[in-house]
């Protein structure tokens, strides 16, 4: 960071441009967190190479808003993140789709994606559940493993990056 723009102080090979204009954006994203709280029930056993565990969250929305990027996130357990859209329908609760998975999770690889441009629009509706499944390899733990904010705890979330904002209820 440079404020004052000393000499020799510029790092230009971060790739990040900015700009400021007086035109309003088109979308304007926000942020909707699904998943188990960390300090929610999670519980994993020690030893096990799969354990599972979902939580079905109901964002609480004003309209329909677009998905258009993710994140999931575990701590140093987690290998798979999976998000699947659920809605009511007239055969009962369906999966409509993925709206933000990382099949091979890892810990030390973190990032925000965005959906391809022309992929498979992803619209949450008012009424629709996300479910959030997490699955942990706890082979190398000799003892329990508990929701929490530490890294040797664990987390199953994903963080949904919505537009427009104006649909989404704080």
């Amino acid at each position: 960071f440079n404020w004052d723009m000393r000499e020799g102080r510029v790092d230009r090979r971060s790739g990040l441009r900015a700009s400021i204009t007086k035109e309003k954006p088109r979308n304007v994203l926000t942020q909707i967190n699904v998943g188990v709280h960390p300090l929610g029930d999670l519980y994993i056993p020690a030893g096990l190479p799969n354990a599972s565990f979902h939580l079905d969250c109901a964002p609480d929305l004003r309209g329909p808003v677009t998905v258009q990027a993710f994140a999931t996130h575990a701590h140093r357990l987690g290998i798979s993140v999976v998000t699947q859209l659920h809605r009511r329908g007239a055969n009962g609760t369906e999966v409509v789709g993925d709206v933000g998975s990382t099949p091979n999770y890892n810990f030390n690889y973190q990032k925000v994606e965005l959906f391809p441009a022309g992929d498979a629009e992803r619209r949450l509706l008012p009424g629709d559940v996300v479910r959030v499944q997490c699955t942990y390899d706890s082979t190398g733990r000799t003892h329990e493993t508990y929701g929490g904010w530490g890294s040797e705890d664990e987390m199953c979330m994903t963080f949904l990056y919505v537009y427009p904002s104006s649909n989404v209820n704080s």
